[in-house]
């Protein structure tokens, strides 16, 4: 029996025995619905999972700080710079 023989008997064996989809009424009328103390408990368990594996912010040292600062308003001198330059100039130039 040739290789392409048995490629198509194993699909015909296949198809033949696909099972039926799941009965949607009996799943709803099998299934118990979670319990209120159950379910807060997991949500916090989960809020605790989530907030214990968070990435942790050193807050920034004095000099650090002073740097930071001192970019930001650098930054923003630049921008009100470059915006009154922009008004100021001519439209078409």
């Amino acid at each position: 029996m040739s290789h392409s023989t048995t490629l198509q008997r194993s699909r015909e064996h296949a198809s033949n025995h696909l099972p039926a989809p799941p009965d949607t009424l009996q799943l709803t009328l099998h299934t118990r619905r979670t319990a209120l103390p159950d379910r807060i408990a997991m949500r916090l368990g989960l809020w605790l999972i989530i907030w214990s594996t968070r990435t942790p912010r050193p807050a920034p040292t004095p000099p650090e700080h002073a740097r930071l600062r001192a970019h930001a308003l650098e930054r923003s001198r630049r921008e009100h710079d470059a915006a009154r330059r922009a008004l100021l100039s001519p439209r078409g130039a």
